[in-house]
């Protein structure tokens, strides 16, 4: 309702009514819904509800619920107002879904995180606490320790080398006690055997005089032989002899056994001069010796010869033959020394030892092999030759760079 002829002062007051169709301008309002469950009304100055959706007239006594959301626009020319009513859950429905697709995409990372972390773990993390736990415990002393493992990859080949590790530390450690116990023993065999040759000298002495009282001059020439030759022995604590040495000191040992046998054999020397100065082991050659007297010469009524050369051949090796015409060694025997000899030169470490418990003969034998291969390397070798009916020859061949 507005005046008309607003500049005209003198005329009356008119009005001019303008009346709409309801129907109409309700169908104008509704193009603004945007959901069917949506509602809007149409308010003038007083409240009253011009057009709308709304089941009553009067807005005042329509209520918005809880689950609902109004939106009011004022006009700017007069106090009318549009009320607009919707429910919030088709407001927040792409805000729901929004949010349920964040929900989702947080559940799937956490997800993603703890099966990574797990893979993470499992595949390096786990390995690596379980060789720092073995190691901690190889450290504390426990050599039985063993990784399972199942992996093929480089966590598995280091898992490998750790138990490889465990096994091969537990042997060396076990070696080094064994060695250690070795040693100690070998330490007290070493001292006792000093004090037993000072003992045998003061009783040799004894023997040889009282057979000197007696006329026993072939009593007393053994017992003076003897006393030469374990005093040589001793050496005060010297290892090795030259050729020289040991030919003077082996033939103390020879002449006792001519005396015994009678003379009923004789040794014959063949040293080559540049063999003289050469070093030995000490008591190398007497075992052979005393076998090739023993079981070549007795039986014999004479005519036995025991032959003992030296030569250096052009590898350059020291060769040194003990040879002798008795009987010699049956085919069968012969081939069963050789084999022994042979095992004893395929080991790892040569130790007389190792077959405490089961060697029964061939003590001498197994003792020179086995000092030669321990003293002079594996390049060192002892061959037996023997003809039966013909006589025996045992030949020792040792590099001579190691008898300087």
């Amino acid at each position: 309702v507005r005046s008309m002829d607003l500049y005209n002062s003198d005329r009356k007051s008119n009005l001019l009514i303008v009346t709409f169709n309801k129907n109409k301008l309700l169908s104008a309002i509704k193009t603004l819904l945007p959901t069917a469950s949506t509602r809007i009304d149409l308010q003038n100055e007083r409240g009253e509800v011009v057009a709308g959706t709304s089941s009553s007239e009067n807005m005042k006594e329509q209520h918005i619920l809880d689950n609902e959301m109004a939106v009011t626009i004022d006009s700017e020319y007069s106090l009318w107002q549009l009320t607009l009513v919707q429910p919030k859950k088709e407001l927040y429905e792409e805000t729901d879904q929004l949010r349920m697709f964040t929900y989702t995409i947080i559940v799937i990372s956490i997800l993603l995180a703890v099966g990574i972390s797990w893979v993470v773990y499992s595949g390096i993390a786990s390995p690596v606490h379980r060789l720092a736990r073995g190691m901690k415990q190889l450290g504390n002393g426990k050599l039985d320790i063993r990784l399972e493992n199942k992996r093929k990859d480089e966590f598995g080949f280091l898992i490998d080398s750790f138990n490889q590790m465990t096994i091969y530390q537990k042997h060396l450690i076990e070696d080094h006690y064994e060695q250690q116990l070795r040693l100690t023993t070998t330490e007290l065999k070493f001292l006792q055997s000093q004090i037993n040759p000072h003992f045998l000298y003061n009783t040799l002495d004894s023997i040889y005089w009282m057979a000197k009282n007696y006329d026993a001059e072939e009593i007393s020439e053994m017992v003076m032989n003897l006393s030469r030759f374990f005093r040589l022995s001793l050496n005060k604590g010297k290892e090795v002899f030259t050729i020289e040495e040991s030919l003077v000191h082996l033939h103390y040992y020879i002449r006792i056994q001519q005396l015994r046998f009678l003379d009923n054999f004789t040794v014959e020397y063949h040293i080559a001069e540049e063999c003289e100065a050469a070093l030995i082991l000490k008591l190398m050659l007497q075992p052979l010796v005393e076998n090739a007297i023993l079981h070549g010469m007795e039986g014999r009524s004479g005519g036995g010869l025991l032959s003992i050369s030296s030569w250096v051949d052009d590898k350059p090796f020291l060769n040194i033959s003990i040879q002798d015409n008795g009987s010699g060694i049956e085919g069968k025997r012969l081939h069963y020394i050789q084999n022994e000899l042979k095992r004893m030169g395929l080991r790892s470490f040569p130790s007389l030892s190792q077959d405490e418990g089961n060697v029964k003969d061939l003590f001498g034998l197994r003792n020179v092999y086995t000092r030669m291969q321990l003293y002079y390397g594996k390049q060192s070798a002892m061959t037996i030759r023997s003809i039966q009916g013909e006589g025996t020859t045992v030949t020792l061949s040792i590099p001579l760079d190691r008898c300087r």
